[in-house]
């Protein structure tokens, strides 16, 4: 299988030269503005018997890290397959970013159809466990707001405007993010089915804003 090769990959650096490297790559990437400048995040190495490996945990961040619409899914239904999305769009971007900058020092012939691995070293962008379950905190405390009930196998959701934030929808003419009020879902209907409801209700609450504006 052919190699990947990342545009900074070097044969004869360390993997702790490789690690300086993208912690220097990162604080210049927020210098810039590339990267948010409230971003902290940690760069480890590990060495063991038949490979090495380089990680990048996100300890600290200025954006909302979970879908909060995926989180109220959850409180629905914690049991049903999910096909929305965990995190929002702006964490999925930041991950890429950091995973793109690991991945610049590394090659890759592997095969995964025949378990073959052949990589420079092993290792991905991640976020903290810590960051991922305080930002949950965070999205439930906005729930509070919201009565939940479970009458028989239905999931009631009564919530104040301006609770939950799906970040699907983006008022492209004036830069607002909109808000929603969840609708009324069954802990019987589809993961999709709910994420639609969700998201009508947020454009048609966005429309009535502006029809009032």
């Amino acid at each position: 299988m052919e190699r990947f090769y990342g545009d900074k990959y070097d044969a004869t650096l360390d993997i702790k030269d490789i690690a300086k490297l993208i912690r220097k790559d990162i604080a210049e990437a927020k210098k810039d503005g590339t990267l948010p400048p409230s971003l902290r995040c940690s760069v480890t190495i590990e060495r063991f018997a038949g490979g090495q490996s380089i990680d990048i945990r996100v300890k600290a961040v200025d954006l909302p890290v979970l879908n909060r619409t995926r989180v109220a899914m959850d409180v629905a239904n914690p049991n049903e397959y999910r096909t929305v999305p965990l995190r929002t769009p702006e964490a999925e971007v930041l991950l890429a970013q950091l995973e793109g900058m690991l991945q610049a020092y590394n090659h890759d012939g592997s095969d995964t159809m025949t378990d073959y691995w052949d990589v420079n070293f092993y290792g991905h962008a991640t976020f903290d466990y810590t960051l991922e379950r305080e930002d949950r905190e965070r999205a439930l405390a906005e729930l509070d707001e919201a009565e939940v009930q479970v009458v028989g196998d239905e999931v009631q959701f009564r919530a104040a405007l301006a609770t939950i934030q799906d970040p699907r929808y983006h008022d492209a003419n004036s830069g607002r993010v909109c808000w929603l009020r969840i609708a009324t879902g069954t802990a019987t209907c589809s993961a999709d089915q709910m994420a639609d409801r969700l998201f009508d209700e947020t454009a048609r609450a966005a429309e009535a804003a502006r029809t009032a504006a």
